[in-house]
């Protein structure tokens, strides 16, 4: 009776359904009568072992013959170290646990010499060969392992070549799949209370960790238990979900959010005798029972996202599936941050055969979405992106994005489920935000190249800095002093000089006459205002008590031990009143000579006897430019100089938005914390 009782209220609050993505192997493996060609992607080097730890710090080249006029010279380096930084790599092999594993060979990006900043590579490095993606103006090639598809092309056994080349457009044009359903949890309406939702989560810089298990058919069918072939692929495709996630911009408030994700752990199974998956089964599996299993890793709860590869092909030819807090609500139990649902699963094969890398990042990515809360996209108005039914007809942008629907959702999920994102405190160029360390990131290659080539892309050397082998001097994002033309804004006629906007404090030690900024000069770390730094005082914001009608500049006095803001022309009239040492050194400044238009300022006479000096002091009226601490802002109906920040992204050169987030989320204020834990688990162990 108790047990019945049980299911009756787990039946009350949750319905479940599940989501498949059906895969016909033939829409895509018909290769003989398909575009596609073998190569070869032998690096000539002598010393593989040497070639990782040196030559890759500093980057190589080799070539490549794709299906064009000519051989491509590719150069490419070691990518900077972020999704396996901090794995913790579990080895399971003869039924223990080892913790040590010979790093796998890193993933390498770079770019094709002819097409400097209109290409990229991403991929990895096995014995000599390079395995990846390649993009190119109009063309994208996936280079896989031929090993993969030697049943397909016996003919190529013992030959020289060891890649297929598939190009990307040929896939999408050819494939007719259709996404299903995935595991969704849904809470049911019980005697709901309402609250709103917040304008923004604070989710810039946040980071999903990720539990990574490569079980026993991926590394032996898949890689043929190549360890490190196989964390590659893996990391190929979370790279590709990565760059995705990072770009996005969830809430629609013009700038991407910066959520990504990295590897917390990485289990790799060398046995066919582990517990954590259902054992392999030459015959298709239910999705049902995989991911179920899965959801049982004691790792789960310390995570955001478990993600299971596999090369156990699923009954009915689905790639992937994972649970989803479909419908976005605050009590939906699958998806991110959950404590035994937070979990998916992705296939490599179907049919019986392995399917190709552009797939398997696409379902990653998929099933990606549906765990961050994004459904279907089957309403009109959503259709023909990343999370539609069917896979992409052509090469069109935004079926490789997320919809306005689904970030809608997805946001709704992550302010209320996503407790469990770390902060990211590291730069990542090619996520459209700019960080401390980068002058610019123009996002994905591609972007770079049709709408900001101001910007060096990530991938190349000096990525994210601005492009001045191209006559750029500086980034729109970097504020009002750089045009739309990546040019120095002239605006001698408002008497303010732009060319060092981008220079800051302190000077190098052999300079005198420091300057810095917009019309400022360095004292120590700090810019200040011309005005002050001429008598040798420091700007500071001018106080509210001031009776002006316009936007000024102020300067710190000390008098009787006791510091004062007040206007520069104030303090310098009482600056040279005490001490007439100050006169004769404004005297031999090349400022004296400098005449400024009074419609935005006005002069002051200064006299030592018979000699006088006029001095420029700036007062400008709402809307004009104004200076403060030697940044260009403009005057505020307050007559304070508001300094536009640099902007995480160069707006100009994105799609105009098609929504605003917003919405209403309901709560069950009855519902115990608790017992939702209960429940989770009983629903995990009872599927």
């Amino acid at each position: 009776m108790g047990s019945f009782k049980f299911t009756y209220i787990l039946i009350l609050f949750f319905t479940l359904c599940y989501c498949e993505w059906k895969f016909d192997i033939k829409d895509y493996i018909n290769l003989k009568l398909s575009k596609h060609f073998v190569i070869s992607t032998n690096i000539a080097i002598q010393n593989y072992s040497q070639m990782l730890t040196d030559q890759l710090k500093h980057g190589l080249h080799f070539h490549i013959h794709l299906n064009t006029e000519e051989d491509l010279q590719i150069y490419i380096k070691t990518k900077p170290e972020r999704l396996s930084k901090k794995t913790k790599f579990i080895i399971i092999e003869n039924d223990e646990n080892t913790t040590t594993l010979t790093h796998p060979n890193k993933l390498v990006e770079g770019f094709i010499t002819k097409e400097k900043y209109g290409s990229y590579v991403i991929g990895y490095l096995e014995d000599f060969y390079f395995y990846g993606k390649i993009v190119m103006t109009d063309k994208v090639f996936y280079i896989e392992n031929l090993k993969k598809y030697i049943d397909i092309f016996p003919e190529y056994f013992n030959t020289s070549y060891n890649a297929i080349a598939f190009e990307r457009d040929f896939l999408s044009s050819e494939s007719k799949n259709k996404f299903k359903e995935t595991y969704y949890l849904k809470p049911q309406d019980v005697d709901h209370s309402y609250r709103t939702i917040s304008k923004r989560m604070a989710v810039r810089g946040k980071l999903c960790s990720l539990l990574v298990l490569i079980d026993y058919s991926f590394l032996s069918i898949v890689h043929h238990f190549n360890t490190d072939s196989a964390v590659n692929q893996v990391l190929m495709a979370v790279e590709e979900a990565n760059s995705l996630f990072r770009s996005t911009d969830f809430d629609e408030n013009g700038y991407p959010d910066n959520i990504g994700f990295y590897v917390k752990y990485c289990i790799v199974e060398k046995t066919r005798r582990s517990n954590l998956l259902p054992p392999y089964s030459g015959t298709p599996m239910e999705a049902k029972l995989f991911v179920k299993m899965f959801s049982q890793n004691n790792l789960l709860p310390n995570v955001c996202l478990g993600v299971a590869f596999t090369g156990q092909s699923f009954k009915n030819n689905i790639l992937g599936i994972s649970y989803s807090p479909v419908p976005a609500k605050i009590m939906a139990l699958g998806g991110i941050c959950g404590l035994y649902l937070n979990t998916l699963a992705v296939s490599a094969r179907s049919s019986g055969r392995n399917i190709l890398q552009f797939i398997f990042n696409l379902s990653l990515c998929h099933e990606l979405g549906h765990s961050f809360g994004a459904d279907h996209d089957s309403t009109k108005k959503c259709e023909g992106y990343l999370m539609s039914p069917q896979t992409p007809p052509d090469q069109d942008r935004k079926h490789f994005i997320f919809s306005p629907c689904s970030k809608r959702d997805m946001l709704i999920t992550m302010r209320h489920k996503g407790q469990c994102f770390e902060d990211d405190h590291d730069a990542f160029c090619g996520n459209k935000i700019k960080e401390e360390t980068e002058e610019c990131d123009c996002g994905p290659v591609r972007d770079c190249w049709e709408f900001d080539k101001c910007c060096i892309p990530h991938g190349r050397r000096n990525a994210c800095k601005i492009n001045r082998d191209y006559g750029y001097k500086c980034h729109p994002s970097q504020g009002l002093c750089c045009t739309s033309q990546c040019q120095y804004a002239n605006l001698e006629s408002y008497g303010l000089e732009c060319k060092n906007f981008q220079k800051a404090c302190p000077c190098k030690s052999n300079e005198k006459n420091c300057t810095c900024g917009v019309n400022g000069y360095c004292l120590g770390n700090q810019c200040h205002s011309e005005e002050c730094t001429r008598v040798g005082l420091e700007e500071c914001s001018c106080p509210k008590g001031l009776n002006v009608t316009n936007c000024r500049t102020c300067c710190f006095s000390k008098t009787n031990s006791t510091l004062t803001c007040s206007l520069s022309n104030e303090i310098t009239r009482y600056a040279v009143k005490l001490d007439r040492g100050i006169l004769q050194h404004l005297k031999k400044q090349p400022h004296k000579n400098k005449l400024q238009n009074v419609k935005y300022g006005f002069y002051e006479t200064y006299c030592d006897g018979s000699e006088c000096i006029q001095l420029y002091f700036r007062s400008v009226q709402f809307g004009e430019f104004c200076t403060s601490f030697g940044k260009l802002g403009n005057c505020s109906v307050n007559n304070v100089c508001e300094i536009q920040e640099k902007l995480f992204v160069y707006t100009g050169i994105f799609d105009k938005r098609l929504l605003r987030s917003g919405g209403i989320l309901k709560i069950n204020h009855g519902f115990n914390a608790l017992f939702v834990l209960y429940l989770a688990k009983y629903i995990v162990l009872n599927l």
